[in-house]
């Protein structure tokens, strides 16, 4: 999943809902956050959370970019 603004911002959090409807969409196995460092998609700094709890806000806080697009790569499950 990837968000993208039109002008840069700043940020040191997410928070990513994950559900599993037992009929296709599963909980993924793992996930990790990059963003563009106006070249490529490079992984946050310092990431702590990266959960994948089921029917709750899983939070991650990482040292602060500013970026103008964050990616959040998901591996199995959905």
């Amino acid at each position: 999943m990837q968000y993208e603004w039109q002008q840069a911002i700043s940020t040191n959090k997410i928070d990513v809902y994950w559900w599993d409807d037992r009929r296709g969409v599963r909980l993924p196995e793992a996930c990790r956050l990059k963003y563009w460092d106006g070249e490529e998609f490079v992984p946050v700094a310092n990431p702590s959370g990266l959960g994948v709890v089921a029917s709750q806000f899983n939070t991650t806080t990482f040292d602060e970019v500013r970026t103008s697009k964050l990616r959040l790569e998901i591996d199995g499950g959905v």
